[in-house]
């Protein structure tokens, strides 16, 4: 966010605790307060953005990149196929008695 500057505060009132987050650019101000006991639920709703952004990201990558979806598929399953067995030893001399 070039030329913006985002603070994260936390604070107390006459109506309780709360958290402020405030963006700055040039000289435009805007502020949002959360009370104390939304934080938990705002925490939540910005994780389920968050995990949903990630989502479509991968798949606009997966999509604007077929031939790197295929090779890591292929990847996958040669990772998923069981190793060969390692060869069979030769038998050991055993020393004289």
């Amino acid at each position: 966010m070039p030329g913006r500057r985002v603070f994260f505060d936390v604070g107390s009132g006459a109506r309780g605790r709360f958290m402020r987050i405030t963006e700055v650019q040039r000289q435009d101000r805007t502020s949002m307060v959360i009370p104390a006991f939304a934080v938990p639920m705002f925490q939540e709703a910005v994780g389920t953005c968050a995990t949903l952004l990630e989502q479509q990201d991968q798949h606009q990558y997966q999509q604007q990149h077929p031939q790197q979806q295929q090779q890591q598929q292929q990847q996958q399953q040669q990772q998923q196929q069981p190793a060969p067995p390692p060869p069979p030893q030769p038998p050991q001399a055993q020393p004289p008695e």
